[in-house]
């Protein structure tokens, strides 16, 4: 089974703030898995690259791994949380909020623990 998981803009600056392979990290927490962003989430990335340090490195990363950008409506954290419910993906996040949020709509949710190793809540069928 593929487990498809949607990386919003805090996981994937995330990934260069913090020095982790979440894709390595992910393939080991559930084998074969379909990574994928919205396409609103690679627009936002870009607006950033001129503020954020790593924006620049984290939309070149999405070419390299091969991620899917998957042309979806929508922004920000309500857009995440209505992709996630939409397509019954995981979500990777940072963002506090959001993964409060994304728990309590029954979402599972993936995030660094101690900025170091990733960890699953609300695993139902995992």
């Amino acid at each position: 089974m593929t487990v498809s998981v949607v990386l919003d803009t805090s996981a994937l600056l995330g990934i260069f703030e913090h020095r982790v392979d979440i894709f390595s990290s992910l393939e080991s927490l559930f084998g074969k898995v379909r990574v994928v962003i919205p396409s609103f989430i690679l627009d936002e990335l870009k607006e950033l690259e001129k503020r954020k340090r790593h924006a620049s490195a984290a939309v070149r990363l999405i070419r390299q791994k091969g991620v899917e950008v998957v042309d979806a409506p929508g922004k920000g954290d309500q857009g995440i949380l209505e992709f996630a419910i939409r397509y019954g993906y995981c979500v990777l996040t940072n963002d506090m909020r959001l993964k409060s949020e994304l728990r309590k709509h029954g979402v599972t949710v993936i995030f660094l623990r101690n900025m170091s190793k990733l960890k699953v809540e609300g695993v139902d069928s995992y």
